[in-house]
């Protein structure tokens, strides 16, 4: 089993961000089903879910 360090998670996560930059916004089904998840907080795109 292989382990990630921290300069493959970096790279990742980055790779994470590069995508959701180019993501169309959220609909609002998306965000009801999101807030239905997660609970109020889940916001469309370039928010904060938590």
């Amino acid at each position: 089993m292989s382990t990630i360090d921290e300069t493959m998670r970096a790279a990742i996560a980055e790779h994470a961000r590069q995508l959701a930059d180019q993501a169309p916004p959220l609909t609002s089904d998306q965000l009801v089903r999101l807030r239905a998840i997660f609970g109020t907080t889940a916001t469309g795109a370039g928010g904060d879910v938590g």
